[in-house]
């Protein structure tokens, strides 16, 4: 057996958490909760199914600080 190297392995990974999230059904789903997108880098509410962890629905913040966002200027990341 050909042993992989990092990348192989993360894009293997990556394949499967998607395979796994476009095949679940999302029965429970959690309650509302911070969603970080990077430490220190709050970015809204979402609600998450608790069997995948695919992102089911996310609140904008109230406010915007452009330190926390993504792009840096202010915007909401759509992306989440």
């Amino acid at each position: 057996m050909k042993k992989e190297n990092h990348e192989q392995m993360r894009k293997r990974h990556e394949k499967e958490i998607e395979e796994l999230q476009n095949n679940c059904k999302h029965e429970k789903i959690s309650d509302w909760m911070d969603h970080y997108w990077a430490p220190g880098h709050w970015g809204g509410k979402v609600k998450v199914c608790e069997f995948c962890n695919e992102i089911i629905e996310k609140q904008k913040p109230d406010y915007i600080i452009p330190s926390t966002i993504s792009t840096g200027k202010g915007e909401w990341n759509e992306s989440l």
